[in-house]
């Protein structure tokens, strides 16, 4: 797992939240609340600090020297995890600071509870609303950004690596058919180029489930059963199927460098091996994945759409 990008995501969270703890704080100023806007500052200033720090630390660490990006599902789970942890403890520094709440319990339950939406608070309905007017829109902000999801909000301004927070983030998926399918087809200038190998998920990697013959792979010797368990570097046992063929397939006569795993009898055997990609047309392949057949309404928008191609296009 790449702990120093989920380190530099938290951060971000916190200096986030930190520019959202300055708007109570100017309207407590706007109203001559000076101990309020006073609490506000210093709750922003102690949120500001750890998570500038870890900005500053670990600036960088999503992407791959190469230019790739290490972010995954795993590192989503726990970015989204921790940042409602970070966003309870924020949110709960003005209740404390403002000297409302003499209890930091007290204080962590009523964020926790406005950040989730819970609609749990220990505050009576006469103590809601005797308030302090900044603190009573912090309290109802916290439950607006928790009602957008404040993970969604930093999706939105810092993308890289937003699939994988959005993933974690969303509770469900909705697998209703589609009653329409937009498709926009863009045409490579050129070919891209794959192994020919069918693949299911290992605990150690990737696993061959068959090779196809006159592939790269065939050729090369690996077997059903053998294990891919590092691709250019990047552990395997770290990506999903898709971001495993998302790195494997590339343009045609490319390199792609792994490392292959096999059970022994003596244990484990490993072998560095370097492939080059090439076309994979439907004569080797001789079949559409499972992945494309559940696809249904996408794949006849795809047949439409390469049907409808003008001809001559590159």
């Amino acid at each position: 797992m790449n702990l120093r990008a989920v380190a530099w995501l938290l951060g971000c969270v916190a200096l986030l939240l930190a520019s959202f703890l300055l708007l109570p704080g100017v309207l407590a100023l706007a109203q001559g609340d000076v101990p309020g806007a006073r609490a506000f500052a210093l709750s922003a200033a102690l949120a500001a600090a750890p998570g500038a720090l870890l900005w500053r630390a670990f600036r960088g660490s999503m992407v791959t020297p190469d230019g790739r990006v290490d972010f995954h599902r795993r590192e989503g789970l726990a970015a989204v995890g921790l940042s409602w942890l970070v966003a309870a403890v924020v949110g709960a520094l003005p209740y404390w600071d403002s000297g409302y709440m003499s209890s930091p319990i007290d204080a962590l339950f009523e964020s926790a509870s406005g950040f989730t939406t819970t609609g749990c608070s220990i505050l009576s309905a006469e103590r809601i609303d005797l308030l302090p007017k900044a603190l009573a829109f912090w309290r109802a902000l916290t439950h607006w950004i928790g009602g957008i999801g404040i993970v969604l909000v930093f999706v939105v301004l810092f993308p890289v690596g937003g699939r994988s927070l959005y993933r974690s983030e969303v509770v469900g998926v909705d697998v209703r058919p589609m009653a329409e399918v937009e498709v926009e087809l863009v045409v490579p200038r050129e070919r891209t180029g794959g192994l020919g190998v069918a693949i299911t998920a290992h605990p150690d990697g990737i696993q061959a489930m068959k090779v196809y013959p006159g592939t790269p792979a065939w050729e090369m010797g690996l077997e059903t059963g053998d294990v891919i368990v590092e691709v250019d570097g990047l552990p395997t046992a770290a990506l999903t199927l898709d971001e495993f063929i998302e790195v494997m397939t590339g343009p045609e006569g490319t390199d792609v460098a792994f490392v292959l795993g096999w059970e022994t009898d003596t244990g484990w055997g490993e072998e560095d091996l370097v492939l080059t990609r090439a076309y994979l047309d439907e004569s080797l392949v001789g079949h559409r994945s499972r992945r494309h057949r559940m696809m249904g309404n996408l794949d006849e928008a795809l047949d439409n759409a390469l049907r409808n191609l003008p001809e001559g296009s590159e």
